[in-house]
């Protein structure tokens, strides 16, 4: 690793990710002190262009400490029971347990939140895919819900992943009839995507050993967890990303293990 400083290597991870470069790649360029010291000098012309008032830009103050509204979904499961560790004497052997059943009964999760709470979610009916259409419903969704919620946020700046409903014709569509910007997301990085390392994570740990019989259980524990979030959770989630950026550059484009 060259000589960079943190706020000079804050300024680089912000625009190599503005531009959608990869982590692994982004370690690689700031590796090589030379062409690391072009991009500062570029990303630095980004953030003064980019800032309202130029004289008053800094690395700190144009990275994503907050990175707007956040969407991403994931499976929850009706029984949510798990292997619990038990004590065999020498020679004994172990429990049988039965495998993992590939087609458990299960819903998908789609969420939208911001540094302040949760802005929508939609726990789809067992059986039901997010797809383009679906995904642009839920756009239109979380419009209304800031509308309600934010009502003085004049610009949104969407964090997802390159799933294929995210990046989908009509998806594109939408959000340039809604005017969003979107936030690149490096592919297959899931330690550095909030919803994946601060957001869902509890969320099952809160389910762990429960059962539900039913849809609208499920769904209201769901709405319970993220209920009973403080303002802090919410607000420590975004504002981690900028530094898990840094720990992935500190390791050499290394996943980031928790």
């Amino acid at each position: 690793m060259n000589d960079l400083s943190r706020p000079e290597l804050r300024l680089i991870i912000f625009y190599e990710w503005s531009c959608g470069t990869p982590a692994a790649e982004m370690v690689t360029k700031i590796g090589r002190e030379g062409e690391a010291r072009c991009i500062y000098a570029r990303a630095g012309d980004h953030a003064r262009l980019q800032s309202p008032n130029h004289h008053k830009s800094s690395s700190r103050s144009r990275l994503p400490t907050s990175a707007g509204e956040m969407g991403d979904e994931s499976w929850v499961l009706y029984n949510n029971d798990t292997h619990r560790a038990v004590w065999i004497s020498r020679g004994e052997e172990p429990p049988v347990h039965p495998k993992a059943n590939l087609h458990e009964k299960k819903c998908l999760l789609s969420c939208f939140c911001d540094a302040k709470g949760m802005l929508y979610y939609e726990l789809l009916p067992q059986g039901r895919t997010v797809n383009a259409t679906t995904y642009s419903n839920q756009l239109a969704s979380l419009a209304f819900a800031l509308r309600e919620k934010r009502p003085r946020r004049s610009a949104v700046r969407l964090l997802h992943d390159n799933a294929r409903p995210h990046v989908a014709k009509d998806t594109q569509e939408k959000l340039q009839e809604l005017n969003w910007d979107t936030i690149p997301h490096p592919p297959y990085s899931p330690d550095i995507a909030p919803s994946d390392y601060h957001l869902f994570r509890p969320l099952k740990l809160f389910l762990k050993e429960k059962r539900f019989a039913k849809y609208e259980d499920l769904r209201m524990a769901v709405f319970d967890f993220f209920d009973s979030q403080s303002a802090a959770f919410w607000k420590k989630g975004i504002d981690d990303l900028p530094e898990r950026w840094l720990t992935v550059v500190t390791n050499d484009g290394q996943y980031i293990v928790d």
